[in-house]
């Protein structure tokens, strides 16, 4: 019947909803023919399958406000209702969100690979899904707390407040709206490029652990953070020692001067740990721990420790130390074989950096990172990772440290050195990265899974802005 008719006086004697139109199908437009739909494939979703869970949150989140409105307006609030009312909305957006295809859940496989790859669509989708049901849990709070007493809720509004923050920190710009990279650039100056901004990211994970860390059995002990990032870390050999490795692997260019594993003074790493795990003991209180720093800009570039060191009071509440290789897993001496050989005969793409170098000498640098990962990892509870959606950005951003470093010192290496000192790395983030924060099997197994579940992962894009944070 006409709702104008009704509004005249006429009976309805059709309940509403039956005139609404149907769900749309979840099947792309090339997939619906004049005989009806044809089945959509498989390994291909359709960009509607997000529509009908959309919906039906919307329609919560519509019960919701005309919920409140008629208890705030012409009723008194009934306590009994309103619960079940929540309890009956919860069960929904549970079952809602435990039905949602696997490219719209809380962790689709998409999310693993770097941002610029990831599906645009099916991204920006999954986050509307997610703000949504964020929107329509704080909509049930409000209409909870017309029966429940402030302190009761208060705890409530606090973990979805929390919840609601992470996820909103966490969603890339590019994905909550179209227009996503004019946003970023336009009305967040400064902020995912800022470092502020990629701080605030880290010291709230940090925090996070550093609460739990603190009532451990070994609280008492600084919460060791590991970080891969695009700076070395200061544990390196001597200059000499470094010489005198160079000529042990007289035709191993890769462990021609420091960066890779092999060049790491393992006596040393193994002294500074203890140092700071010991360093809240009682005995240790307002005393100072010396960590160790190596100068980059002496020889030219090639660097050595320095005779100053860095001179830390106790106690610590949370170290950070910070390498381009650290988390980087040794693969297994048959997976090793199998990768190269499998780069060696391909041949519709561009050869992998590490083809540059023979089989014995990757094998040797594995060797070293099994021996390196086996002394420096177990110390630390948590891995924060930095990296770019490319490798090709690493040269240019290397380029640039290595420009400033020479401003600041007067000394460094030459453009062409910083190229030949970047190539040397590339073979290390194409082999041992992806075992960062992963389960990893043979010389890799002390460090199994160490870091699952313990993981931040930051993306960069090409000017150093945050495009996604991801924990694994």
């Amino acid at each position: 019947m006409d709702k104008m008719e009704a509004s005249a006086g006429a009976e309805i004697i059709m309940d509403d909803s039956k005139g609404l139109p149907p769900y749309p199908a979840p099947v792309d437009d090339e997939y619906i023919t004049t005989e009806g739909c044809a089945p959509q494939p498989h390994d291909q979703p359709s960009i509607m399958t997000a529509f009908t869970p959309h919906i039906e949150l919307m329609i919560l989140l519509s019960q919701c406000i005309i919920e409140c409105r008629r208890y705030r307006t012409f009723q008194p609030p009934n306590a009994q209702q309103i619960l079940s009312f929540a309890d009956r909305a919860h069960d929904d957006m549970e079952r809602i969100m435990q039905l949602l295809p696997s490219h719209l859940g809380p962790r689709p496989a998409y999310l693993k690979l770097p941002p610029a790859s990831q599906p645009r669509i099916f991204a920006m989708q999954r986050a509307n899904l997610m703000i949504a049901g964020m929107i329509v849990e704080f909509a049930l709070l409000e209409l909870e707390s017309l029966v429940r007493t402030a302190i009761e809720i208060q705890a409530d509004r606090e973990d979805v407040g929390h919840a609601g923050c992470n996820l909103l920190t966490h969603l890339p710009v590019i994905h909550v709206a179209a227009n996503g990279a004019y946003m970023l650039r336009v009305h967040l100056p400064g902020g995912p490029f800022s470092t502020d901004y990629k701080t605030r990211i880290i010291g709230d994970y940090i925090l996070e652990h550093l609460l739990n860390h603190k009532a451990s059995e070994n609280g008492a002990a600084p919460l060791m953070v590991a970080m891969q990032g695009p700076q070395g870390c200061d544990l390196y050999h001597t200059h000499e020692s470094l010489l005198a490795l160079r000529q042990r692997h007289p035709y191993n260019d890769l462990l021609a001067g420091r960066g890779l594993p092999g060049t790491h003074d393992l006596q040393l790493t193994r002294t500074t740990l203890d140092a700071v795990l010991n360093c809240n003991r009682a005995t240790n209180y307002h005393q100072r721990i010396q960590l160790p720093v190596f100068d980059k800009s002496l020889f030219g570039g090639q660097g050595d420790r320095s005779t100053l060191s860095i001179s830390v009071e106790t106690p610590v509440d949370v170290f950070i130390l910070e390498g381009w290789s650290m988390g980087f897993q040794p693969l297994g001496r048959d997976e090793l074989c199998r990768q190269y050989e499998q780069a060696r005969s391909d041949t519709t793409s561009a050869p992998p950096a590490f083809l540059a170098h023979s089989l014995d000498s990757l094998m040797e640098v594995n060797d070293y990172l099994g021996a390196t990962s086996a002394v420096l990892y177990p110390p630390f509870s948590l891995l924060i990772q930095i990296r770019p959606e490319s490798y090709s950005y690493v040269h240019a951003w290397r380029l640039q440290q290595e420009h400033q470093l020479i401003a600041a010192r007067g000394t460094g290496m030459t453009d062409a050195q910083v190229e030949e000192f970047v190539t040397r790395y590339m073979p290390g983030y194409e082999l041992w990265a992806s075992g960062a924060g992963a389960d990893v099997a043979e010389e890799g197994e002390a460090c199994k899974g160490m870091w699952s579940g313990k993981s931040l992962v930051m993306w960069f894009g090409k000017e150093r802005q945050v495009v996604l944070v991801d924990r694994v």
